[in-house]
């Protein structure tokens, strides 16, 4: 799946949520562009946090459903790969998958403009919006700033 925007912009958490409990509930495995395969695993999720920063600070985009972001329509990119036998679905459940999420989202319309838009995906079963990321951030910048006015003091006395 590909979660992205221009310029680092992400689409609604909400959107990204829905289509994975789809992709849960028509049996479809779903990966995470960028991401490492072990979900349960630290590393792992740090290496696939630190994977899709780096791709969204590159602000390049690799799917053309992130080209909508700037006309306020959020969409996320779904792609297959191999063949049907390997990963058993068909047609079928393409087309089930795409009638859900059309359904859903149709459902779900009124609700968008609660959900979070700034947040990081470390795998696809998690994301840390942006609350939670900004105050150790914050607390980091004070921190400088003091060391910054402390040594400023020193010079001046």
């Amino acid at each position: 799946m590909y979660v992205e925007a221009i310029n680092g912009q992400l689409p609604d958490i909400d959107l990204v949520v829905l289509v994975r409990q789809i992709c849960r509930q028509e049996r479809i495995e779903l990966l995470l562009r960028n991401a490492p395969h072990d979900i349960g695993d630290f590393t792992g999720n740090l290496l696939g946090l630190h994977a899709n920063m780096a791709w969204q600070a590159a602000g390049r985009v690799s799917f053309p459903s992130a080209l909508y972001h700037p006309y306020n329509i959020h969409a996320v990119g779904v792609q297959t790969e191999g063949t049907a036998r390997r990963n058993r679905f068909s047609w079928q459940h393409i087309g089930r998958f795409t009638e859900s999420v059309l359904r859903s989202v149709n459902n779900l319309e009124e609700q968008f403009h609660t959900a979070y838009y700034f947040y990081l995906m470390p795998c696809i079963q998690r994301f840390v919006c942006l609350s939670v990321y900004m105050i150790p951030c914050g607390l980091l910048l004070a921190s400088s700033a003091a060391k910054v006015l402390s040594l400023w003091f020193k010079m001046w006395n």
